[in-house]
């Protein structure tokens, strides 16, 4: 297909996919499609890049998608592949995910693994025991995962709980005033409710070459370069390079040379 070509159906049913892989002489004649189609490439093309959007109550099968956008209350019923996948309301994910990039503005469950290049939170990702993979993730809102967390680059300004947490450069720096907060969405008069208030984002495992925090507690702190700021509690610190820790800071184990 051309460069600059335009087709405006976009979702496809079963039964049309299926109608238009018998016959797609008939694309011609839809008032729907501009630029037109000159091979069955393009027709792949209609097919797979789909773009759905919810704003009220919707369910999405699996599949691949190019963008998919929820603002109402939704439920992924299978495994999905998206260019972006952007959240405003409220999600269900029963399935895995992989996209490219990630937006969550509202509240999302995660049920399945996700593997994404750009995770962005300004709201809530629960994610159930599965892993979370990702080139980049920055956190305002709350990430709570019952599973691994791995990225290149994590930053987090919000709050983030989870057992394990392994990157190349993490940084969670916690504002206290704003963990001591209740987080509370009403969506189309659906209440979310998320309990912030512990004080502290919560790690057992980080490993990381370059690690910075303020505000954590976190069992066990591994790396390379690694700077424990106020107010954080931390069980034991292994650390073969630069090692700073604040004076209001609470360590236990040290395994390297503060400075």
């Amino acid at each position: 297909m051309k460069e600059g070509r335009k087709i405006s159906i976009i979702i496809l049913s079963k039964v049309e996919e299926n109608k238009l892989r018998k016959d797609t002489t008939k694309l011609f004649f839809q008032p729907d499609i501009s630029g037109g189609i000159t091979s069955l490439n393009d027709v792949e093309w209609v097919l797979n890049m789909r773009n759905i959007t919810i704003e009220g109550l919707g369910k999405i099968s699996g599949g691949e998608y190019d963008i998919i956008s929820v603002e109402g209350v939704g439920d992924l019923t299978g495994d999905i592949k998206a260019s972006k996948l952007m959240v405003e309301g409220v999600l269900k994910c029963n399935g895995s995910v992989e996209s490219d990039e990630m937006n969550i503005e509202g509240v999302i469950t995660l049920n399945k693994s996700v593997r994404v290049k750009d995770l962005k939170i300004e709201g809530v990702v629960n994610q159930k025991k599965e892993k979370i993979e990702a080139d980049y993730i920055y956190c305002e809102g709350v990430l709570n995962s019952e599973g691994e967390i791995s990225a290149d680059k994590i930053e987090v300004e919000g709050y983030i709980s989870a057992p394990e947490i392994y990157g190349e450069y993490i940084k969670i720096v916690n504002y206290k005033h704003l963990l001591d907060r209740d987080v509370h969405f009403n969506i189309f008069g659906f209440g979310f409710h998320n309990r912030k208030g512990k004080g502290r984002s919560s790690v057992d495992l980080m490993e990381a070459t370059t690690i910075e925090l303020s505000n954590v507690k976190a069992g066990s702190v591994r790396g390379n370069n690694v700077t424990i700021g106020a107010n954080c509690v931390i069980e034991e610190v292994e650390c073969d390079g630069n090692l700073s820790i604040d004076p209001s800071a609470k360590v236990g184990k040290v395994n390297g040379q503060a400075y």
